[in-house]
């Protein structure tokens, strides 16, 4: 596959549009985790629990670090892959 176009504008935007595909699931569970945890960590506050001393509160803290591994682990995928399509010749 030829290196992207980056010298017009539509060649940018299509890149960019590209880039915006790589890791998509991972990204969108990631956020969806810690939406998810947020709201369960409210809700534990919310009934007078001590978060770190709780299963329920453990558990939506968990869920929480899990999404923003997903998170990091999509940069990661993302990042390789536009070093990847830039070094292509």
């Amino acid at each position: 596959m030829p290196p992207p176009d980056l010298s017009t504008p539509e060649g940018r935007a299509a890149y960019a549009k590209e880039l915006g595909q790589v890791a998509r699931p991972l990204r969108w569970g990631g956020l969806g985790a810690i939406g998810l945890s947020a709201i369960g960590v409210w809700w534990v506050r919310s009934q007078d629990i001590p978060v770190l001393h709780s299963a329920p509160g453990l558990a939506f803290v968990g869920l929480m670090l899990a999404g923003w591994v997903l998170i990091g682990f999509a940069i990661a995928q993302r990042t390789a892959y536009h070093r990847r399509r830039l070094s292509e010749k």
